[in-house]
């Protein structure tokens, strides 16, 4: 007996009138007439007290997808999430590139070129493809087309020296599953836009690339560098305590002197970004040098 559970015209129906009434995410299989349905949720409700949109659309219990439910969905203005998905034909990646809210594909173990020629087409902020373990260079190409603000690519292992060259023209890329960067790579990665770029699966880096990258001016995590990489980047040992405000604990933060000197302004009587002249830090350690806020007490008050 089929274990399918199948989304249907009805309870899309019902859906619609009632959010709480069902969970769209216990569905294996949406019908085709419900995704027609669908495509409707959350036009016009916005909640005011969060500030943002209602109809997001949660499907990521879905095994399957048809072609003309996809094309449907591609019509819905909220986010829509099909982690669930292993696979999706050319065709259906072509309407869903069509969507114009945040794009949740983290299940997808391969995309062809077409496929990904398609989404260099998608307009929406954010597209995830984390289950993809390699891409062709074709591929990577026509991904950093995408004109939103960030692509999340965190189950490449590796990258192609030209694959890099193509990402290198994306603000916010997140690349958190390389295990290794070539001098190249790290150089083509270096060059503006300079957005957002993680790296924190890289644990050692030669010395050319972490030249490269310490001139990368956007915000960069290296979280997993080893103690020997890090002095890479040139003896981080200047210590600054910092006290959180709210709970008192402090936290040993550890810098170039000459860096915490530019950020300051007494080494060069001006006061640059602290993520250009301390791109090693993290976006917790740098909130709680600006804003003397630790990360726990952070995320207590601005839950995500």
């Amino acid at each position: 007996m089929s274990d399918e559970k199948v989304l249907t015209k009805e309870i899309a129906d019902q859906f619609l009138l009632g959010e709480a009434s069902v969970d769209t995410q216990e569905f294996t299989a949406v019908a085709e007439d419900a995704a027609e349905i669908l495509k409707y949720y959350g036009r016009g409700i916005f909640c005011e007290a969060c500030f943002e949109s209602r109809g997001d659309l949660y499907l990521d219990g879905l095994t399957s997808l048809s072609d003309p439910a996809a094309e449907s969905l591609s019509q819905h203005t909220g986010v829509i999430n099909l982690d669930g998905l292993t696979c999706l034909s050319d065709a259906a990646v072509e309407s869903l590139s069509k969507h114009e809210g945040d794009l949740y594909l983290q299940g997808l173990t391969s995309l062809s070129d077409a496929a990904a020629e398609s989404l260099s087409n998608y307009e929406g902020d954010t597209l995830w493809l984390d289950g993809l373990t390699s891409l062709s260079d074709a591929a990577v190409e026509s991904l950093s087309k995408h004109t939103g603000d960030t692509l999340y690519l965190n189950g490449l292992t590796s990258l192609s020296d030209a694959a890099a060259e193509s990402l290198s023209k994306h603000e916010m890329l997140y690349l958190d599953g390389l295990t290794s960067l070539s001098d190249a790579a790290a150089e083509s990665l270096s060059k503006p836009p300079r957005g957002e770029l993680t790296l924190r699966s890289l644990t050692s880096l030669s010395d050319a690339a972490a030249e490269s990258l310490r001139k990368y001016g956007g915000a960069l995590y290296l979280n997993n560098l080893t103690a020997e990489s890090r002095q890479i980047t040139d003896n981080i040992n200047f210590e600054i305590k910092c006290v959180c405000e709210y709970c008192e604990q402090t936290e040993s933060i550890f810098v170039r002197e000459a860096d915490y000197l530019a950020w300051e302004g007494a080494a060069s009587g001006c006061d640059p970004l602290i993520q250009d002249v301390m791109w090693y830090l993290t976006a917790p350690q740098r909130e709680m040098m600006l804003r003397k806020i630790c990360e726990v007490c952070c995320n207590r008050r601005h839950p995500r």
